[in-house]
This record gives structure tokens, sequence and C-alpha cells, in this order.
């Protein structure tokens, strides 16, 4: 979807379908915003470019189910001010989801990354590149697992949010995985 650019700055880019979508190629060339919320289904990620050439735009992914951003994918939102915002949005089936990060997320801001009061899991495969001012993941409640890999391009903040005690599964509660690459010269940790 490409939007008219004789209409910049005047519409937004909103897609909302009742299953999975798989966004191939979404480019906004004026629109101010770009929204994806696949209704009963997963979100699989393509290219997505809010406003690369000039003002901010945010783009917001949501899905009841998954999220697959594939290696090669890459979602952008580059302009002043602009933002990623990804959140699960809970639904029927009332179960957690998976965040699978492969491809590169970047934006002039910040990257917010939100799951379900559900279980969730956040995985960064070596491909994953995250570049922003913040890149935020938030469990909620439940035993949320968060496999993560440090990142150059932006600082990474974790909140799995409070178990509830008593729960099934709780304690122990939140899992964070640190996937590090393979060092040449491993440090002393003290």
């Amino acid at each position: 979807v490409t939007p008219d650019p004789g209409a910049a700055y005047e519409r937004a880019i909103t897609i909302d379908a009742g299953g999975t979508i798989t966004a191939v190629s979404v480019v906004s060339n004026g629109a101010n915003n770009i929204s994806l919320t696949a209704l009963d289904g997963d979100l699989i990620a393509g290219t997505i470019d809010a406003n690369p050439n000039l003002f901010g735009g945010i783009v917001t992914l949501q899905a009841e189910d998954n999220f697959d951003f594939q290696a090669g994918s890459l979602v952008e939102a580059t302009g002043i001010g602009a933002a990623i915002v990804i959140q699960r949005i809970d639904g029927a089936d009332g179960g957690g989801s998976s965040f699978a990060l492969a491809g590169q997320l970047t934006a002039a801001t910040t990257i917010q990354l939100t799951g379900s009061a559900d279980v969730d899991t956040f995985t960064m495969a070596a491909t994953a590149g995250l570049n922003a001012t913040q890149t935020t993941f938030s469990g909620l409640a439940a035993n949320d697992t968060f496999n993560l890999r440090p990142q150059a391009g932006s600082p990474i903040n974790v909140d799995g949010g409070t178990p509830i005690f008593g729960d099934p599964g709780i304690p122990p509660g939140d899992t964070l995985n640190l996937i590090l690459p393979a060092l040449v010269n491993v440090p002393t940790l003290t």
C-alpha cells in the first residue's frame, strides 16, 4: 500500500483485518501514521516504512495472536519524532503472544513492544536489529520470557510486570535470558 504523494500530511494508513496480516510492503510517502491490526490472527511484517522523508509518523502494529518479524523485514519510523508501537490486543482466545524478532526495527525516538496479561515470549534472533533512543519490552502480568540480545543501536528496558502470586506457575515469575554473541576475550565478571 503506497498512498498518493499528493495526499501528503492529510491521511493515515489504517488496515484492520479479521485474520492474519502479512505486510509485504506498506510505505507512507506522506501519511502521518501507519496502523495495522490483525483482529484474530498473527501479524507478519515485511517492509513497513512511515514517512521516511520528512515529519514523524507512528507505526502501530497490533495482533490478537503472534508477531513475526522475519529476517530481512524492516519496520521504520524515521521522520522527526517518529516511533514504533507493537502491542498484543486481548481477544477471545485469552492466550499469550510470541514476539519473534529477526528483522530490523528503526525509530527516530522509541520502540515499544507490549504483550498481554497472559504468558508472552519475546525472542531476538541473531539477525535482529534495534535502532532507537530506547526500546522497551513490556510483558505485563504472568510468567513472561525475554530472550534478548544487547544492541549497539538502542538501550533496552525490560518491564516484566508483576505476576500475581498464587496464579498457575507463579512463582517463579518472569525469565530474562541474555543472549551474548561469542566473545573473543571473555571478560571477568565481578
